[in-house]
């Protein structure tokens, strides 16, 4: 997991705020591509301490699934950018349901303007779709990129993300395939609100990676 907050950013309430949109797929190989990057308040999620513990945030089912010859984590987690995902963690899901990630804006300090998930392994096409903080969909979009083989390849890795000025309730992915992987969960936090949660978790002014 990796936070990347600065105490001066929080305090200022910076940060890009949307109206309401659907942002995605957009190739995403790192952190460094994701439409946050660098944005006052980011928080992002990239499992490599084999576990989901971002602050605020939970998920209607999967796993966390550590380095092996299927797993498909996002292509820099693991130090190298060589076009295979298989040295890190990702979230492996399996239910025909779909992946919902729902965020507390109790524990994060408001709803966050922004949230997003990076797809990084399936079959079919995939749905992405993000709501309000009272369930009302702010946006939908499919697209189909998946790749064929089921070996780490991240060419195929694709960034979907919801803009909400007025707070993300949840986001929601799917795959009509099946089974899928997803890394990089990530949210913008919108308000100084967020603060008093960062100072007690002793992560003001930090980026930490566990793993």
């Amino acid at each position: 997991m990796k936070w990347i907050i600065t105490a001066a950013a929080i305090a200022a309430g910076g940060g890009s705020v949307f109206a309401g949109a659907v942002t995605g797929p957009l190739e995403y190989l790192s952190e460094a591509d994701s439409p946050y990057a660098g944005l006052d308040g980011w928080v992002l999620e990239d499992f490599e301490d084999g576990l989901l513990n971002i602050p605020g945030v939970s998920v209607n089912g999967g796993s966390v699934s550590g380095p092996s010859a299927v797993t498909d984590a996002g292509d820099g987690d693991d130090g190298a950018s060589d076009g295979s995902g298989s040295n890190g963690w990702s979230l492996f899901f399996t239910s025909p349901n779909g992946l919902t990630v729902t965020f507390d804006a109790g524990v994060i300090g408001g709803a966050p303007v922004s949230a997003g998930i990076v797809w990084t392994d399936g079959l079919g096409d995939v749905t992405f779709r993000a709501f309000d903080t009272t369930g009302n969909l702010i946006g939908e979009t499919t697209a189909s990129h998946a790749g064929t083989g089921v070996s780490g390849d991240t060419d195929e890795d694709r960034f979907y993300g919801g803009d909400h000025a007025a707070g993300i309730g949840s986001i929601f992915i799917i795959t009509s395939g099946g089974g899928f992987e997803v890394d990089h969960l990530q949210y913008v936090i919108p308000t100084p609100g967020a603060a008093g949660l960062l100072v007690c978790a002793g992560l003001v002014g930090s980026r930490r990676r566990r793993g």
